[in-house]
């Protein structure tokens, strides 16, 4: 039972922090959304499309397997790109940056697990984008946390998990 609980718990936290914005259909994308796709990653796949509003912009989010790579891109509706991320094993950070990021880490940490590492805009102005669940301070939760290209902090950001809306009757 307990295993059951926590699997849930597990898979509850997952969703609700990773899709946090609206899916929508391929149908409903903008065609130089997807011409952009097609042209720069001619044989992606799995392609999940989401928009985002960020301020007073909405942006279309795809989501897709490129070359066993998994890819999030955030491109306008005018087909042009404004995010890259990639997603990397840790282990996959030079030495020299992830020794850097470590003892960041542990500073500003009392505890923490690395969920997620990703590199983003790795062909412009390469930074480092770290999932972290932990605790810092007296706040205890997801945390998304920049770092340069030279292990360098930039920002921390607590991230607020959002209700999937549910038509289950609960």
């Amino acid at each position: 039972m307990k295993k059951a609980l926590l699997l849930f718990a597990f898979f509850f936290s997952f969703n609700a922090f990773s899709q946090s914005d609206k899916n929508i259909r391929n149908k409903n994308v903008p065609a130089l959304v997807k011409q952009l796709i097609q042209k720069t990653y001619p044989n992606a796949h799995n392609i999940n499309y989401y928009i985002e509003k960020q301020n007073d912009s909405t942006f279309y989010e795809a989501v897709f397997k490129y070359q066993k790579d998994n890819y999030t891109l955030l491109i306008s509706s005018t087909g042009k790109l404004y995010k890259t991320e990639i997603i990397i094993l840790y282990d996959q950070l030079p030495l020299p940056v992830k020794d850097t990021i470590s003892k960041d880490l542990t500073t500003r940490f009392e505890k923490y697990i690395i969920t997620k590492v990703e590199q983003v805009n790795p062909h412009h102005e390469l930074n480092y984008e770290l999932t972290i669940r932990g605790k810092m301070g007296h706040k205890e939760g997801y945390f998304e946390v920049y770092y340069n290209r030279q292990g360098s902090f930039i920002s921390v950001e607590e991230e607020t998990l959002k209700s999937i809306p549910s038509n289950s009757g609960f």
